[in-house]
């Protein structure tokens, strides 16, 4: 299988997002979110410094991990296998969406996901290649996404 670009799937996955953000806060009818504009700000800064932080912390732990070339499942990474996307998604889309105050733009977040799930699989089939039962042992005990509890009935 050939050899990944550092980026991964990344911008198939994510660029179409911000691009659906953008057009939604131009083009589509305001549909309010939050009218309390101190909130918003609030809580959109608030997400998308805990997005930068996942961005920012995830590319430099994996920037040392393609140097040694071993598979990272320290840090960031020992709660999420790809908390890069995660940062993206949960963080920093959906802090522009808050911020953009309009519903419409959360289904941004919803269509890089979608991408996200489409396009992860070719991601993952390399890193099998390379690292065999050490990344089957990492995805059986760390979450693909989020380090969501299972909820049991």
């Amino acid at each position: 299988m050939e050899k990944q670009s550092e980026f991964g799937v990344g911008p198939i996955t994510i660029i179409p997002g911000y691009l659906a953000i953008i057009f939604l806060w131009l083009f589509a009818d305001e549909i309010t979110i939050l009218s309390n504009f101190a909130l918003r700000i609030v809580i959109s800064l608030a997400l998308l410094i805990i997005g930068i932080a996942f961005v920012y912390f995830s590319a430099s732990s994996l920037k040392l991990a393609q140097q040694s070339e071993n598979l990272n499942t320290n840090g960031i990474y020992s709660i999420s296998r790809n908390p890069m996307y995660c940062g993206h998604l949960c963080f920093i889309q959906t802090g522009l969406a808050v911020l953009s105050n309009n519903w419409y733009c959360f289904f941004s977040v919803l269509l890089s996901f979608s991408l996200f799930k489409l396009f992860i699989k070719k991601e993952e089939q390399y890193l099998n290649s390379v690292y065999a039962e050490e990344y089957v042992l990492y995805c059986k005990h760390v979450k693909q996404f989020l380090p969501l509890p299972r909820l049991r009935a």
